[in-house]
């Protein structure tokens, strides 16, 4: 799994600042579930953002992917 850091960059480009595949992401699979959050399987997301080392920059093709990302997180912590 991995996190975009949007606290202390300078630039208004996101990063990644941390992996951890498979533990975080079957931990996050597992709550959801219990929590009845619905999953979305997008391989082609996954597979681009596996590839991506740390301290790399979010490819301009997926903003609108992380944007939708954000904005479904959003609603689900709104509506908790």
């Amino acid at each position: 799994m991995m996190y975009p850091d949007y606290s202390q960059n300078n630039s208004d480009i996101t990063e990644i600042v941390d992996t951890d595949k498979e533990e975080i992401a079957d931990k996050i699979i597992e709550l959801a579930k219990k929590s009845n959050i619905p999953l979305q399987d997008n391989t082609s997301l996954i597979s681009n953002l596996i590839e991506m080392d740390l301290g790399e920059n979010i490819p301009p093709q997926l903003y609108s992917v992380i944007a939708e990302i954000l904005l479904m997180l959003d609603d689900i912590e709104t509506n908790l």
